[in-house]
């Protein structure tokens, strides 16, 4: 795993300890931490201060690993939810056993794709491979809506800066967004060609990007439903999207192990127009 400097689009240093594929990594809201996994079910928790993992977990299902997806750190750091579950990072408990949870529901459950907190750290939100959208209370850990809408793995999903709002993206290529109180889905944002594998929304919350398996970004206008712009483009399927902070640089990761910054100005994405 490459740590980059997104200033001059160097290396600044190379993670070793995973066993195989790194599928997610994401640092704390605090940048005092980085949190990756991978395909043999692996968590490591990196300090950043020096770079030296300070957890590492596997998950084992009755002897068995299970691949880890997705991963995503609670607004103040406390949490740290994957795949398999919720783990309180002051002490490493496994909280939530989405597996063992979700068989009391009832609940078709192969794996969770995409998982993410609402900014006010209040809610959990995650997308399965069974088609379903399903949200948790984050202080009763406990499961309060879920929402199945047909047997379409539902991949990615991103949380609205306000959290009023939440898109997924699916196996179909389609961006659909939903509202949460009560969780319904509300409309459909825009269409790619093949399986959507990232989906975020912009940091004001007006646009939103995807990519996938057709190798494309995608810049959405939200409430007007329409396409903004493409904003770049891989030589394989895009695995995963990312915005800064104000909203003018977008970096994407693709499965050619391609790392590409896209830059806005004048809100022409790729290239400058002075």
């Amino acid at each position: 795993m490459i740590i980059w400097d997104a200033q001059n689009s160097q290396k600044e240093k190379i993670l070793t300890g995973h066993t195989n594929r790194v599928t997610a990594a994401t640092f704390s809201p605090d940048g005092k931490l980085l949190a990756s996994c991978d395909m043999d079910s692996n968590i490591v928790l990196w300090d950043v201060s020096d770079w030296k993992p300070r957890w590492t977990n596997r998950y084992l299902d009755d002897g068995d690993w299970r691949a880890t997806y997705c991963l995503a750190f609670s607004p103040d750091a406390r949490y740290l939810a994957c795949t398999h579950g919720v783990y309180d990072l002051r002490d490493h408990r496994q909280l939530v056993d989405f597996y063992k949870l979700v068989a009391a529901y009832r609940i078709p459950w192969g794996a969770c794709y995409g998982v993410g907190f609402s900014p006010d750290g209040k809610l959990l939100a995650c997308v399965t491979d069974q088609g379903y959208l399903l949200l948790w209370d984050v202080a009763r850990l406990e499961l309060i809506e879920a929402v199945h809408r047909g047997n379409t793995p539902l991949i990615s999903l991103s949380f609205s800066p306000d959290g009023s709002r939440v898109i997924t993206g699916d196996d179909d290529g389609v961006v659909r967004l939903w509202e949460l109180s009560p969780l319904r889905e509300s409309g459909i944002v825009g269409r790619h060609d093949a399986r959507i594998k990232s989906v975020t929304f912009s940091p004001d919350g007006r646009q939103a990007a995807s990519a996938g398996d057709d190798q494309t970004i995608a810049l959405w206008d939200v409430e007007a439903r329409r396409l903004v712009a493409h904003v770049g483009t891989h030589t394989s399927p895009v695995l995963s999207i990312a915005f800064s902070p104000d909203g003018n640089r977008l970096v994407s990761g693709g499965y050619d192990r391609s790392v590409l910054l896209h830059t806005r100005h004048r809100q022409i994405w790729g290239y400058r127009i002075d």
